[in-house]
């Protein structure tokens, strides 16, 4: 792994994973110096964008309630090596991890934790991850511009500034839209609605002689609602907007084991590649990890159907195996989260995602 440029220079690298697994490291000292003076630590920049170059410098935030918090640590920060820069941008403190040579691998951004700093940081990395091409942009941006100004990080950093506001707008944008997606238990109602609407998509289905034109039928609808209603399922329905756009299944249900299977629908090419079924997935994980307790949740798609796999990527499966035209994902609950649903997770729950059951 290459890390770490002298100061004003510039030089940008292809992605390397290994950038994420710094970045975990130097967030577990940091959150072991803070305690609950960090409110949350996230690694961010162009390091933490998939696929994309990067100045091999690792960017990190900090989330504080006050920047007097942070301030505090400053003597035990300086002794692992975090050396406070001052105020580098109004609103902000700057901290450097450095190598020899004044060698600069880690810098940490201390922000007020939810404000409009931190969400920029976080809507601007999880925007380019959930929009491939926008980030195929950004990288060829900062390419010519490396070309152009790799003795000048000023320049370099000023000729960005309008591809990177033009980000920030969609970002928010984006994000918002993604607050306004939920999940609720699926009724019949639901479901009539939903496929109301529904379009196959046959650049998945044509070659495996599954593909037909849909003809929306109400007893149709009804039988499949009704064959879903098990013991072993929670069928949710996506919503947004009031509306159902999609269906999430959390089948196989085992409770000996821990685990269950997850699977995912959604509506039409108009709620597809737009993030809606990312957000579904993570609330769908948290939900079968948080309230029902489970430690894993599996997932499959058959090989083609790269998007999906993408999505699961993203919202933390872990590839397992490829075998007879499909492909195996599992997500595992992190260690130290809590072992089964309490009440008050489901209180949560409720208020996050919808009415959806305790089984």
């Amino acid at each position: 792994m290459s890390l770490g440029l002298k100061r004003g220079t510039v030089k940008v690298e292809p992605h390397d994973p290994a950038w994420e697994r710094s970045a975990q490291q130097i967030m577990a000292v940091l959150q072991e110096i803070l305690g609950a003076d960090a409110k949350d630590i996230q690694h961010i920049g162009s390091t933490s964008i998939q696929n994309i170059v990067a100045k091999p410098i690792v960017d990190i935030a900090v989330g504080v309630e006050a920047l007097e918090n942070m301030r505090g640590h400053d003597a035990e920060l300086a002794s692992r090596g975090f050396l406070f820069r001052g105020e580098d941008v109004p609103g902000q403190l700057l901290y450097v991890l450095a190598g020899p040579e004044d060698i600069r691998t880690h810098h940490i951004h201390t922000v007020i934790w939810g404000q409009k700093d931190w969400s920029n940081y976080i809507n601007f990395r999880d925007y380019l991850n959930s929009h491939p091409d926008m980030a195929q942009s950004y990288s060829q941006l900062k390419e010519k511009l490396c070309g152009q100004y790799g003795e000048d990080r000023g320049s370099y950093t000023r000729n960005k500034q309008v591809f990177i506001d033009e980000m920030l707008a969609r970002a928010g944008n984006w994000r918002a839209a993604m607050e306004e997606i939920s999940l609720c238990v699926m009724t019949r109602e639901l479901c009539q609605w939903l496929f109301k609407e529904w379009e196959n998509d046959p650049a998945i289905y044509e070659d495996m002689e599954r593909f037909s034109a849909y003809q929306y039928d109400e007893a149709a609808v009804n039988r499949y609602f009704d064959a879903k209603q098990d013991g072993s399922r929670v069928m949710l329905a996506v919503m947004k907007n009031g509306a159902p756009i999609g269906e999430i299944q959390l089948k196989q249900i085992d409770r000996e084991k821990g685990e269950c299977t997850l699977s995912i629908h959604m509506q039409n090419d108009a709620v597809k590649g737009r993030g809606y079924g990312t957000r579904a997935e993570q609330l769908a994980v948290r939900y079968a990890f948080d309230v029902l307790g489970l430690t894993a949740v599996n997932a499959d798609t058959i090989v083609k159907n790269t998007r999906s796999q993408h999505v699961l990527e993203k919202v933390g499966f872990q590839y397992v195996k490829e075998e007879e035209g499909f492909r195996y994902y599992r997500c595992e609950r992190p260690r130290g989260a809590c072992a089964a649903g309490t009440i008050n997770d489901v209180v949560e729950w409720t208020k996050e995602v919808g009415n959806v059951p305790d089984l």
